[in-house]
């Protein structure tokens, strides 16, 4: 009995060894496999990740030293690769922003440039406007000197225009060494030269609108500056040539405008006045005759009757023109005109008048302005003189595609044209209705009275 519970003891005390030799050794397995783990699997990874969070801030200057061949290594490997890439192509990128960044801030500057260029050439071009643009062009191109030359077709020598310079640059001096170096004004030219005892670029850009040839020259100290460009240059160029030729069509224009008022005067002169004077010069041969025959009384006193009627019309008719040539829009709005006309018409004849004017002032142009209410105060002074009415009814109205039509209708006694044959004043109206692209008709009104009726096309009108 003693000896089993011996054997049970020892066998209790051996399993009881085991258990603690198992704990321990798994215990020791334990720890070794976490070991194992971290310095192989835990940390590879957590440095991935902080490195991968270095990139997503953008921090490059990173990468994995983890360099064993497996799977993390593989991993590791890749991820040392996309950073090397993403650090070419990040420094790429910034590198394009700050050139995009630069290029559009010199297109700003050049936009503002010729914006405010061409404010200041929008004025009335004279000598003083273009200095004051060139001042414009030399703060903002940084230049020394700037500089518009006029030039003829195929012509080898340059015209000064204007200048302005920040120094005591001599134009002239410039212009002879362009001429010198026997170069095609139509092509961007480019010298480097010493002016002033300084290293300077000279630079001649052409400029062409219409007929207008000239060439923009400037000066600057040293090498130009990395903003300036040839299309800019060219650009100002072209804005001086379009000032220079849109103010010598102005100048044309104001010209022919006054060729043609001249001739409507010496037309209008001629149809009514000349005439007229003309038939009172025979009337004094006439009378000459009579009295050198000593012929009676009754005949000297028809010449001297027909000589007065002669004079009188003459004059009523000086009169006319006088007040026709005389006429000025008091106001650019048409509406204000007509009335205007319509008002002084009630007040000299006290007849009643009705308007109803449906064209506006934008639709026709000056020119167009005037002649018709040139029209329209003949017609009210035929209706004054001759129709013995109570009242009159004006209408303006577009007719579409540009045409309109004026209508000023009385309720007097009627008009006769057979007997009014040569009327100078029916004569000017229809001379102005073709000016204005159109035609005159005068019809009767049913039952009685007279509309002078105008009908044109602003789109059509023609050269007095």
């Amino acid at each position: 009995m003693f000896d089993l519970e011996q054997d049970l003891e020892s066998k209790s005390n051996f399993i009881h060894a085991g258990l603690i030799a198992f704990m321990l050794l798994a215990f020791v397995l334990f720890f070794g496999v976490r070991y194992f783990l971290r310095h192989t699997l835990f940390e590879p990874l957590e440095d991935l990740a902080n490195l991968a969070s270095s990139v997503r801030n953008g921090d490059f200057s990173k990468s994995s030293s983890y360099k064993k061949h497996n799977e993390i290594g593989t991993l590791s490997e890749s991820m040392n690769f996309m950073i090397r890439d993403l650090s070419r192509m990040y420094s790429s990128l910034e590198e394009q922003v700050r050139e995009k960044t630069a290029d559009l801030n010199r297109q700003n500057k050049a936009l503002n440039l010729l914006y405010g260029l061409k404010n200041v050439l929008s004025a009335e071009l004279n000598r003083s406007v273009l200095e004051k643009a060139l001042d414009f062009c030399s703060e903002n191109l940084e230049a020394l000197s700037c500089a518009v030359y006029l030039r003829n077709d195929g012509d080898k020598t340059l015209r000064l225009a204007a200048r302005f310079s920040q120094h005591p640059i001599d134009p002239e001096e410039i212009r002879k060494f362009f001429e010198g170096q026997n170069i095609s004004f139509e092509k961007y030219n480019f010298f480097k030269r010493e002016v002033l005892g300084k290293d300077c670029t000279l630079v001649l850009v052409p400029g062409a609108v219409g007929t207008t040839r000239l060439s923009f020259a400037a000066i600057f100290c040293g090498e130009a500056p990395v903003h300036i460009d040839r299309e800019l240059l060219r650009s100002i160029a072209r804005e001086f040539a379009l000032a220079i030729n849109n103010s010598e069509k102005n100048v044309e224009s104001r010209r022919l405008i006054l060729f043609e008022e001249r001739s409507t005067i010496a037309r209008e002169l001629h149809d009514s006045i000349a005439q007229s004077l003309s038939f009172s010069r025979i009337q004094i041969t006439r009378l000459d005759a009579a009295l050198k025959n000593k012929s009676d009384e009754a005949e000297v006193r028809s010449i001297l009757d027909e000589l007065k009627l002669g004079v009188i019309t003459a004059y009523q008719q000086l009169r006319s023109v006088l007040t026709t040539f005389r006429l000025k829009p008091k106001s650019p709005d048409l509406r204000e005109n007509i009335l205007s006309s319509l008002d002084e018409f009630k007040e000299r004849s006290g007849i009643d008048y009705t308007v109803d004017n449906q064209i506006q002032s934008f639709e026709l142009d000056a020119q167009s302005h005037v002649h018709l209410l040139h029209i329209l105060r003949e017609a009210l002074t035929n209706v004054e003189k001759h129709s013995r009415a109570t009242a009159v009814e004006v209408s303006f109205k577009p007719m579409g595609e540009g045409t309109f039509e004026m209508r000023v209708s009385d309720n007097g006694q009627g008009f006769d044209l057979k007997s009014k044959k040569g009327h100078y004043g029916l004569e000017i109206m229809h001379e102005r209705a073709k000016v204005l692209g159109g035609e005159l008709h005068v019809e009767p009104v049913i039952p009685h009275g007279t509309s002078v009726v105008l009908r044109f096309n602003s789109l059509k009108k023609t050269v007095a």
